[in-house]
C-alpha cells in the first residue's frame, strides 16, 4: 500500500513531543554537579603473581614418518585433556628421551 507523499513528509507525533520538551530545556541551567561527582570505587588489589620455573629449551629438528606424526598428535591431545596425566608436548619429548637413554643403558648428563 502506497503512502501519500504528504504523510511521508510529517514527522510522527513522538519526535514532535521530544522536539517540544528540547526547546523548552534549552534555556534551562545544565546541573553540572551531577556530572563531576564520582562515586567511592573500591581498590582491587592485584593477585601475587606466581612464578613459574622455566626450563631452558632447545628447538631441534626431527624428520618423522607421516604415521608416527599422526600418533604423536593424538597422543598429545588425549594426554593434554586427561583429567588425571595431563602433560604438554614438550613433557613427553623428554619423557621419551629418557625412556630411550635408559632403554639403550646410556645415561648422559643432562
Amino acid at each position: 500500500m502506497a503512502k501519500s507523499k504528504s504523510t511521508q513528509n510529517t514527522p510522527p507525533d513522538w519526535m514532535d513531543e521530544e522536539n517540544q520538551r528540547a526547546s523548552e530545556q534549552r534555556g534551562k541551567p545544565v546541573n553540572k554537579s551531577f556530572s563531576k561527582t564520582k562515586a567511592p570505587r573500591k581498590k582491587i588489589r592485584a593477585a601475587p603473581k606466581i612464578e613459574a620455573v622455566q626450563v631452558q629449551r632447545v628447538t631441534k629438528g626431527f624428520q618423522v614418518e607421516v604415521g608416527r606424526v599422526r600418533k604423536w598428535d593424538q597422543l598429545v591431545a588425549a594426554l593434554k585433556n586427561s583429567p588425571t596425566n595431563k602433560k604438554t608436548g614438550p613433557e613427553l619429548i623428554d619423557e621419551a628421551i629418557d625412556y630411550l637413554c635408559k632403554k639403550y643403558d646410556k645415561d648422559l648428563a643432562l
